[in-house]
């Protein structure tokens, strides 16, 4: 191999290591798909890799003819650059662990039934069975609440009017007692 044989290689191997890290994006944005086995990942993989060689054939010359096979064309990439075999595998792997460890999260996030609604439907003495119909008692319950405060608030203000004055010799007194302190001050 000469130099520029080489220097292509070193470009091509940053290349295909984007194109595994995309690769790896799209896996984790395919949540809803059950765990991959390796066989799916090594289909992926060469999937990625022809994806690869079309978006970046004008670039290169055609060293390889129409007959190799995709399994072919990562064979003599692996051969060619050391240690890539070990990398593929190290991502096959990490790649199943991450999934893996993915579909717990998932079962966690799926929306559960509060628990004052799950209370509700509890103590209602199984008069409410529906969720709805737990939430709609507990907006009558916080409306009604409401309204109370509202009542008790308001209440006050009305009810001043029956507040009994104070007797008139009380008042003189409350008075003169006022001037005397400011007279004293």
């Amino acid at each position: 191999m000469n130099q520029e044989e080489i220097e292509k290689i070193n470009k091509n191997s940053g290349e295909i290591s984007e194109a595994l890290k995309e690769l790896n994006l799209n896996k984790q944005s395919e949540k809803q798909q059950p765990v991959a086995d390796s066989s799916d990942i090594s289909k992926k993989a060469e999937e990625a890799f022809k994806e690869f060689q079309l978006q970046h054939s004008h670039n290169q010359p055609e060293a390889t003819t129409k007959q190799d096979t995709p399994k072919q064309k990562i064979e003599t990439v692996t051969q060619v650059i050391p240690g890539i075999e070990e990398a593929l595998k190290k991502f096959e792997e990490k790649s199943i662990i991450e999934q893996q460890q993915k579909k717990p999260l998932e079962n966690q996030r799926e929306p559960q039934t509060p628990k004052m609604v799950r209370l509700v439907m509890k103590y209602s003495g199984g008069l409410i069975k529906e969720e709805r119909s737990a939430e709609y008692v507990l907006l009558g319950f916080a409306i009604l609440f409401f309204s109370v405060s509202l009542y008790l608030f308001f209440r006050g203000n009305i009810t001043s009017k029956n507040i009994q004055q104070p007797p008139a010799g009380v008042l003189e007194q409350m008075k003169q007692m006022q001037t005397n302190q400011k007279s004293n001050s």
